[in-house]
């Protein structure tokens, strides 16, 4: 059984020998001195998540995306990071209209379009995601993004939500645009 040493709050194992002693740390403990030094942990219940679904992508393309790859190249060569110039939930981000305007002259400069467009399918809100070449070549990608209710927001607004963070971290995606902290390993 899992235990806290009261004393260092350092979190101990704790194994029930047969004559009614315990053994922790190595060491011999009575029964009656187990309370006075140590607290017992209580298993965590194991948590239901509720807001992660497997949603597969559905990748697309025109038939030949020869000038669409030179073009993306040129445009993936000519991005920028962009300065984070919003801060919220502990982090600055790249807000959605500054990483547009930084994307969309280069774009046109390589004969580039972006188009994004929703659907709602069930509970997920699907973001597709189509990148154009002036070639009439093009790729689409969709990413699923499920709602998840909340008290806060009512359904309308945590499908704008979620439109709006999908599309950035879509358009993020494509040209290689960190544009957030790195917050891995963070918790």
């Amino acid at each position: 059984m899992e235990l806290m040493n009261i004393e260092t709050k350092a979190v101990v194992d704790a194994v029930k020998n047969e004559d009614g002693t315990y053994t922790v740390e190595g060491q011999k403990v009575e029964a009656k001195d187990m309370a006075s030094r140590y607290a017992r942990i209580k298993p965590k219940e194991k948590e239901e998540v509720k807001d992660m679904e497997v949603v597969s992508s559905n990748e697309t393309m025109s038939d030949s995306i020869e000038n669409l790859a030179k073009a993306l190249v040129k445009a993936n060569g000519a991005m920028s990071n962009g300065k984070k110039n919003k801060e919220g939930y502990n982090y600055k981000y790249l807000t959605l209209d500054s990483l547009a305007d930084m994307t969309r002259p280069i774009l046109l400069k390589n004969g580039l379009a972006l188009m994004q467009t929703h659907q709602l399918s069930g509970n997920i809100v699907m973001t597709h995601t189509t990148i154009m070449h002036e070639s009439g070549e093009w790729m689409k990608s969709t990413l699923g993004i499920p709602l998840t209710p909340t008290k806060q927001l009512s359904v309308p607004q945590q499908v704008g939500v979620i439109c709006t963070y999908s599309r950035r971290y879509v358009i993020q995606a494509l040209f290689m645009i960190a544009a957030e902290d790195d917050t891995d390993g963070k918790v």
